[in-house]
This record gives C-alpha cells, structure tokens and sequence, in this order.
C-alpha cells in the first residue's frame, strides 16, 4: 500500500480523476475504468494491479484528510448529499428554500451530483435541465452521460424541448457536424440547422508529418489576415496539448501573435531562450540582456559579486557589458579559472559574431551553440537521472519530460536551419516573451475541451489521424478479435466520447472549419485518416494531399 500511494501521487491528475470517479459514480469499479481507459495511465493500472488497491488507496487519502481535517472539492458535494440525506430538518429547509432548481451543463454532471439535486427538490419536483448530450465530454473525470439520457424516464411528465436551431455556424458546418454526430447511438437525437447561408465545405488537408501540416497553418491563418481577418477570431484546436509544441515557432517566426492554454510557450522555455541569447548577440554585441543570459546559461563560476562588477564597470564608463568584462580581465580583475573560461567565451562570442556576418549556414553556428552550452551533456545527464528514479511511474515521467525538451530543442533547430530570413526569425523569438494572459488579439491555441462554451470565426483541428484521433488506445484495442462483450461496449463508449469531442471541435466553427491529418506523428508511420473524417460525407468535405 505504501508503495502504492508513493506511485500515484507520481500521477496525480489520473489517479485524482480515478478517486473521484469511485467516490462520485459506482464506487471502485467505475474508479478503475476511469484509469483504464486514459491513454496515459497504463503504468498506474499495472502499479496498482487491481481495484481493491485503488479502494485502500481512497481510504488512505480519506484518512489523510481526517487528519488534518481538510476537504477537497468533492468532498465539499459528498459531505453535502450525507448531511440532506440524514438531517430530515435541514433537507426540508433547503427544499423550502428552492421554489425551482435549474441545472446547466446538466450532461456534465457525475452520480453524486445527481443525487443532490434529487435531493433539493421539493415535493412538485420544479427542475429545468440545460445540457447536450452530443457535448458531454468529460468521462474520464466522472460525467455520466446517462443523467441526460434517462431524464425522461427518471422524472414523471418532464417535457424535452430540443434547441435545433443553430445562431453560430453555416449550414455546411452544420451539416457535417449533424453527420458526424449521427454514428453515436447513445444520444437523444436533435438535428441542428440554422437560416445562414451555406458558405464554403470542411476542407481537409493531409500532410506527411506534423512539419509540413504546421507551415501549412501559419501560411492559412497569414493569408487570413491578410484579408483582414484579426488573429483573434482563429483558434487552432488540437485532442492533446502536446500537439502543439511543433506549431508555435514557426507562429512565432512568422510574426503571429498566439495565446495557448495549456503550458508556457516554447520560446519561453530555458533552452530554447538561451539558444536565441546566442544568435541575438552575434547579431548584435551590445545586445547586454542576450549577454547576460549567456553568462547564466551554464556554471561558469561568475557569482553576483563578480556580476555586479561587470554591471557598474559597464554602466560607469557607458560601453557595453562585454567590453567592460574583456577590460576587467585585462586589469586582472576576473582571473584564475574564471578569467580563463570567461577570455574562451569571449573569443568564442567574437567567432559567432564573424560567422554570423559572413553568413555561414546557421545550422553551422546552431551547432557550434550546442556544444558550448554542453546540450548533449545536460540531456545525457537528465536521462540518467531520469533512469536512476526508483518508481516506474516517475522514471516513466522524468523521461518523458527529458524527451520533450529534446523535441523543443529539435524544433528549434529546424526553424533556425529553414528559415528564409534569420535575423527575422532570430528577432521574432524574443528573450522575454508577452504573458499570455496579456496577449488578446492572437490566434488562440488550446484543447477541444478548454474550448468547450467558445466559438471563433475560423477554427483549423489537427491531426485528425487514426491513432492521434481517436487515440491508438482506442483504435488497438478495437482491432482485437477476441474482446470480451464488456470490454468491446466499454471501448464503444469511449469512441463515442471521441467523437463527441470531435463534434465539439468541429462546432466551435463559425465561419471555417479545417481539418488536417499527418500520415507520421512520434514514430508512427502510415497513418490513415480519422474515421471521424469517413462519418462526415464526401460531398461536404473538400480535400488536398501535399507530400
């Protein structure tokens, strides 16, 4: 149990949604379905090995809390629903109090939630439901889609009034949506239409790989713009946030302004900023932030003391800093192992600076940035430590994040290596980038289900490929002949929940929607399109192959 509890707290999020799960729906069985159904929880299923373990897992963490006598959100519901259901008293107060009850995002809403409302009603039972089934997308943290769908039959003489008509789409995205929506069996059934006119089909594009599909975007949405359309009625909305590492250089390259949701921005990340500080002040030696970033990049021995006497060397006689650091060596100021590491930076920033002007290739001066910061060292280094991590789940984690930070770093190097002008690109990747909760006129850049509730002119969705959308979880297991009855309606259910999401995407569309697909993402290779691309007609989809 000990080892067990160490492991979760190494998968906070999903072993978070799994507790809730058995506390708020059907207890320990729906707790692990909720855990083997995430795509990423496979190392938490096999460290747990069975339900029981997850039971004695939420009584440890229930016990916690009584310790320190604490509660979380659900907690906050659960203690609620005990309280109504024991103390006759209050329960008649608060069903005096609420004449009427309405509920909004009613498919949203989990066992336990159910169950308060029940309990809130007074005795005309006065409740109005708001919700969409085709739009309940959040299983994996416990929603039960069932609550809309037998709303019917669990309360006597309610009335469905169904909402058809759309004020938001074209016809034609309406169209492919109703399409789409139509493979789900486990709905009510409504078919959206609205009185604007049909404007252009679905177009999908298909690329060989995630590069090809990214360049292709910041060339739509540039050529957007260019029409007048403002960078902030376009949304690229993507199944995973890890979607969109291979997007925002080369947004950021082209001059785009993006807010994404989920995580900092990769030109905000430590290797890639430090990267730039290079080629910017080669570019420019009296460039002192890029300087200074350099000389923190790595060790080099140079603590605030020493710092702070190149800074008032530097400001007293007005040059810049890395002339007040060769002056300071010269006067034998910086000496010792210092002065020596800092006269090879010097002569080292003095070559890049001469490369740099004479135009040497710059995945040439890339490389050479490389090694001085000892970036394959550092990697090496992460990875095994990474390695030497005692819990799977953790180890698994650490090299997940050593190998995210080898894509940014591989990313980087593509756009340095393609870019047609690299002082433009170089400038574009500024060394302190805007916040994003400051940006408000960029492309906005996050999930499906951030973007549940938004809507944007023009919305692109990609990799609509079979194993990113819906996932290879899904698609794997669907392939097997030999599942058993429950496992294949699980998997059914889950393909649903895919699709609805995918319905979600696609209605967050005003004006435009489109899709692309990538025949190659993350080593895997041949990859059809989204079956989610088959359920919408061929006669509302228009689409391209670029190889």
């Amino acid at each position: 149990q000990k080892s067990a509890t160490k492991g979760i707290r190494c998968d906070s999020w999903r072993s978070k949604s799994a507790l809730d799960a058995e506390r708020n729906s059907d207890g320990a069985v729906a707790a692990w379905d909720v855990l083997q159904k995430n795509r990423k929880a496979e190392e938490t299923v096999g460290l747990l090995g069975t339900r029981d373990a997850l039971e004695n897992i939420a009584m440890l963490y229930d016990g916690e809390k009584a310790d320190a006598q604490v509660l979380d959100y659900n907690d906050i519901i659960i203690k609620t629903v005990e309280l109504l259901e024991t103390n006759t008293g209050v329960r008649r107060y608060y069903q005096t109090m609420f004449r009427m009850v309405l509920i909004d995002e009613y498919q949203d809403t989990n066992a336990t939630q159910e169950h308060l409302i029940r309990l809130m009603l007074n005795p005309q039972v006065n409740i109005t439901c708001v919700g969409d089934e085709d739009q309940s997308v959040y299983g994996w943290r416990g929603a039960e889609i069932k609550n809309i769908l037998t709303f019917q039959g669990r309360y006597n003489g309610a009335n469905v009034i169904k909402l058809e008509q759309n004020f938001r789409s074209t016809s034609s995205i309406l169209d492919a949506a109703n399409k789409l929506i139509a493979r789900n069996e486990d709905r009510l059934g409504k078919k959206l239409y609205t009185m604007a006119a049909a404007r252009a089909p679905i177009t999908h594009y298909r690329f060989s790989d995630p590069r090809q599909e990214a360049a292709s975007i910041v060339n739509a949405i540039a050529d957007l713009h260019e029409q007048g359309v403002p960078y902030n009625s376009i949304a690229i909305l993507g199944r995973y946030a890890t979607m969109f590492a291979t997007i925002q250089l080369p947004l950021a390259q082209a001059r785009i302004p993006f807010t994404i949701t989920a995580g900092k921005k990769a030109q905000e990340t430590q290797d890639i900023q430090n990267i730039i500080a290079y080629f910017r002040f080669a570019k420019n030696r009296r460039d002192d932030y890029a300087l200074q970033r350099i000389l923190t990049a790595k060790p080099r021995g140079l603590g605030p003391t020493k710092m702070k006497k190149v800074s008032e060397e530097a400001r007293t006689r007005h040059i810049p800093m890395i002339d007040a650091i060769a002056s300071l060596l010269a006067s034998s100021e910086l000496k010792g192992k210092l002065g020596e590491g800092l006269t090879n930076l010097l002569n080292f920033l003095n070559e890049l600076a001469d490369d740099y002007q004479l135009e040497v290739p710059p995945a040439e001066i890339y490389e050479k940035v490389v090694v001085e910061l000892e970036l394959d060292k550092d990697l090496a280094k992460a990875t095994e430590k990474a390695g030497n991590v005692v819990e799977k789940i953790a180890r698994n984690k650490a090299h997940a994040g050593v190998q995210r930070r080898a894509d940014r770093i591989a990313e980087l190097q593509a756009a340095i290596t393609s870019a047609p002008n690299l002082d433009e690109m170089v400038d574009s990747l500024a060394l302190d980038p805007v916040d994003n909760n400051e940006i408000t006129d960029g492309v906005w850049i996050g999930t499906i289900h951030a973007a549940k509730g938004l809507e944007f002119d023009h919305v692109i969705l990609p990799a609509w490929s079979e194993g990113i959308f819906p996932s290879s979880r899904i698609v794997r297991q669907l392939a097997s002949r030999d599942l058993p009855a429950d496992e294949e309606s699980r998997l059914r259910r889950d393909l649903e929940e895919e699709r609805r999401l995918a319905y979600v995407g696609l209605t967050r569309a005003k004006k435009t929607a489109t899709i692309t697909s990538v025949e190659s993402f993350h080593g895997e290779y041949d990859l059809p399109p989204s079956r989610f691309l088959g359920d919408i007609s061929p006669a509302l989809t228009k689409t391209a192959t670029y190889r």
